[in-house]
């Protein structure tokens, strides 16, 4: 009976060691995900049952001969959240490792197991259409038998990749001023649509400098009067506020906006519709207020300072090109009017004043 039990504890043993033997350990485990990605659908990130059909978005490289089980779990991060949402986890069968990529989970004998779905985490992902926001996977080796994350020396278990989308189905539309309208130099507003995921806004306008030109000439010909300006994170701007250079009444006027979203391999750029118009003749009343606010200025400076302005200003008719804030910013024509207006009321806060005789600079 002893050597019996003495056998059938050697035939285990030599079992057991036939068994370690034969299932050799895994000397590699890496997630990669196929960066920058093309535009996707939702059901390109679901890992279940017979995804055959579907685009490629991550592949697992393990050594291979190895029987294992992989385990994951997802995380959903909406744009302009901060909260992750868990979508979905998944446990695999037992399966021979090897290089797999995503689409091949659920066919062949990779299948599922076990896995977890939040429905409604799904159905807001489904809404939008397309990926957006940002992807959190966690994918895990186990032992095929206790379903234990295998302990792999010198390989980090679980291997961890984030994908971020932007959806290329927005589009950003000028909404103001209209195509063919007339602005007041004085004072035009931009508006547009806002983009979902956009990091900030960049302007650029340009003037026509020779007849003939499209549009498109007209925004990339040279000295741009805004040169692709960030203007952040709004949907409005006054061009006035931003102009770089002078504009003169009666030209015409190309804009553009541009929204940045950040997104795989840093982003891009999602550009409007041009939108042309034309500046209408300056305000021959606000023309006039600055004028006589200018003016009365003067006249209270000392009388030494008045005979010089007077004899360089003789024949000639006042013309204010624009005034500009600390930042070299160029002021609205109305902020011009209100400020004159003010040091007419009080022209003791007049501390100095120059004459510019070069009609080339503002």
């Amino acid at each position: 009976m002893k050597k019996l039990l003495t056998a059938i504890v050697l035939f285990v043993g030599l079992t057991s060691a036939g068994m370690a033997q034969g299932n050799p350990p895994l000397t590699a485990f890496q997630l990669d995900v196929f960066d920058p990605l093309p535009s996707i659908s939702f059901a390109n990130l679901v890992v279940s049952n017979g995804l055959s059909a579907t685009q490629p978005v991550f592949r697992v490289i393990m050594s291979p001969g190895t029987m294992v089980k992989l385990s994951g779990e997802m995380y959903w991060t909406d744009i302009n959240s901060t909260t992750p949402v868990k979508l979905a986890d998944f446990r695999t069968r037992e399966f021979s490792s090897r290089t797999i990529l995503s689409n091949q989970f659920g066919s062949g004998d990779i299948r599922i197991e076990d896995d977890y779905i939040n429905q409604d985490a799904i159905d807001q992902n489904l809404n939008k259409g397309r990926p957006i926001g940002t992807y959190s996977l966690t994918l895990w080796v186990l032992d095929p038998v206790t379903n234990a994350p295998l302990s792999l020396p010198g390989i980090t278990n679980p291997q961890q990749r984030s994908l971020t989308f932007y959806n290329p189905s927005q589009t950003i539309t000028i909404t103001a001023p209209m195509q063919g309208s007339v602005e007041q130099p004085t004072d035009v507003i931009v508006s547009w649509t806002q983009v979902t995921g956009a990091a900030s806004y960049i302007i650029k306008v340009n003037n026509r400098k020779v007849a003939g030109q499209t549009d498109e000439e007209i925004l990339n010909s040279e000295n741009p009067i805004v040169n692709n300006r960030d203007v952040g994170n709004r949907t409005t701007v006054n061009i006035r506020s931003i102009i770089e250079r002078e504009w003169a009444a009666g030209d015409e006027i190309v804009v553009r906006v541009s929204a940045f979203v950040p997104g795989p391999s840093g982003g891009f750029n999602l550009e409007s519709n041009l939108v042309r118009f034309s500046l209408a003749p300056a305000n021959n009343l606000q023309v006039q207020q600055q004028n006589s606010a200018l003016t009365q200025i003067i006249s209270f400076l000392p009388p030494n300072i008045v005979a010089q302005f007077n004899n360089l200003l003789q024949g000639q008719n006042i013309s204010i090109s624009g005034f500009r804030n600390a930042d070299g910013t160029l002021m609205t024509q109305a902020e011009v009017t209100a400020i004159l207006q003010y040091l007419q009321a009080n022209p003791q806060n007049v501390l100095n004043m120059q004459i510019n005789t070069n009609p080339g600079n503002n």
